[in-house]
């Protein structure tokens, strides 16, 4: 996690979602009209015990994104070295036309809908935490970008 949001490791899921953001409209710059495109991602993240949808949070930037259509999705499991079952979603789009950016501000509604998903079946000691986060949002910005 990035060293600045270690004082809640939930802020993540806001970040998180601006890169992606920022990733789909990069993606909209450089693919041709009719193009398929695939990400894979792991279903699910563990933050501080709270399960965190990452393929929600993808499909929904996706389906806001005016440049792709959501084509569909399909799943795989593995075992990690640790025996653990880790599925993963693998979300195909298509590109349907050159558009606008997906700005920050609709990201960061997409991340605070996901926040308060999970602050419905959160653990008492991370309901303030989450709201923590969501009162946060406008604050939280993309990772840097590091170019060597």
């Amino acid at each position: 996690a990035n060293r600045r949001l270690r004082q809640n490791r939930l802020l993540t899921v806001l970040q998180y979602s601006q890169d992606m953001a920022q990733t789909l409209n990069t993606l909209n710059r450089v693919m041709k009209k009719d193009a398929l495109g695939v990400m894979i991602v792991g279903r699910e993240s563990q933050i501080l015990g709270e399960s965190i949808s990452n393929s929600c949070l993808l499909k929904e930037l996706i389906s806001s994104h005016e440049g792709f259509d959501l084509q569909q999705n399909c799943s795989r499991n593995y075992k990690n070295r640790f025996g653990k079952t880790i599925v993963e979603d693998l979300i195909f789009f298509k590109k349907n036309r050159d558009s606008q950016e997906l700005l920050g501000s609709n990201a960061r509604s997409i991340a605070i809908n996901i926040l308060l998903e999970a602050l419905k079946r959160a653990k008492q000691e991370n309901i303030l935490l989450i709201n923590d986060c969501i009162n946060k949002a406008e604050f939280i910005e993309s990772s840097s970008i590091y170019i060597n």
